[in-house]
């Protein structure tokens, strides 16, 4: 059993995937194996991976028809054999060292997960994403902690800091969903570490993160993306249901759904079907003390767009029972 299995999927990606697969190539480790799901890529991307793979047989290439990365994702863990799972995106790469380190990490603590800091990539420059908890002390939780400190925004919705038990992933059969295309990540994060026994907390980052211009954070929204955003915040709300406190559930969700929102902001007539989707979804959307709004706008409000946008919006500010 390798010690890691490194899970890749891959569309249309022939620009980056030699820079990523070169990445793990350069690494002083070589316990692993490498899970390429090619996802009906129409460039070059199949042939390039097929001509690294002669020169590493740690790759497993798996070509599919397009079928979104959700369901590369969870082909890659159906044919993962590695004791922990670690994802990288086609256009992601690692910095040198970052597989010695967790192993040695992992074999030193026995820890059931890491959560690490990581790099973004704006061009040839590179900026470290703090880990917050490493930050705030934090040097090793439990799966309740996880699960209270995601709700607090101090756990990323991203895979990519994250490396866990493929056991974890088994236990609660934790699968992206592959009938929404937004919020994906968020459905699988916030659970990942809930039955974990010890997770580590490190400032070190390895991963360099490549912000996608064309993504559904620079982007217009449409309404499936709308609605496919409450579908992810819901799941997420009826797995912490009863196990946190409600208003923080609530606020996690409000706060999950207008990132969005304001990331990609929806004309009129979208906002009013997103309205009326959301308000019959789950009532729990609606936080239950005017606090956390006016605690949300405060922190916010270096983002002039905000409060006009949620007077205008409405979705969240009426019916709120104090």
């Amino acid at each position: 059993m390798p010690f890691f299995s490194i899970i890749i999927p891959a569309y249309n990606a022939e620009e980056y995937i030699e820079r990523c697969l070169n990445s793990v190539f350069d690494q002083n480790f070589d316990d692993y194996e490498l899970i390429i799901v090619n996802d009906g890529s129409t460039d070059k991307t199949k042939e390039l991976i097929e001509s690294l793979k002669h020169c590493n047989k740690a790759i497993k290439l798996v070509n599919q028809d397009n079928a979104g990365v959700s369901v590369a994702r969870n082909k890659g863990l159906s044919l993962a054999t590695g004791k922990y799972i670690l994802f990288l995106d086609s256009d992601d790469w690692v910095l040198p060292g970052y597989l010695l380190f967790l192993n040695e990490e992992f074999n030193l603590h026995s820890h059931d997960g890491i959560i690490l800091a990581h790099y973004t990539s704006y061009g040839k420059a590179l900026t470290k994403e703090e880990n917050h908890l490493a930050l705030q002390g934090f040097h090793e939780i439990n799966g309740y902690t996880y699960g209270y400190l995601f709700l607090q925004k101090l756990i990323t919705n991203s895979p990519c800091d994250k490396v866990f038990l493929r056991e974890l992933y088994l236990k609660d059969e934790l699968k992206f969903p592959e009938s929404v295309i937004v919020g994906e990540d968020a459905v699988v994060m916030s659970s990942l570490g809930l039955s974990a026994i010890k997770i580590g907390i490190y400032s070190e980052g390895f991963l360099v993160y490549m912000r996608n211009t064309n993504g559904i954070t620079k982007s217009k929204a449409n309404i499936r993306q709308l609605i496919d955003i409450s579908k992810s915040v819901n799941y997420i709300c009826n797995r912490f249901e009863g196990k946190y406190e409600e208003g923080l559930i609530s606020y996690m969700a409000f706060r999950q759904l207008i990132f969005y929102i304001l990331n990609c902001p929806p004309n009129k007539n979208q906002l009013v079907e997103f309205n009326n989707h959301v308000l019959k979804l789950n009532p729990s959307f609606l936080p239950n003390k005017k606090w956390k709004i006016i605690h949300f706008i405060l922190k916010n409000a270096v983002r002039l767009s905000l409060l006009p946008l949620l007077i205008k919006i409405k979705i969240f500010l009426h019916k709120i029972k104090t």
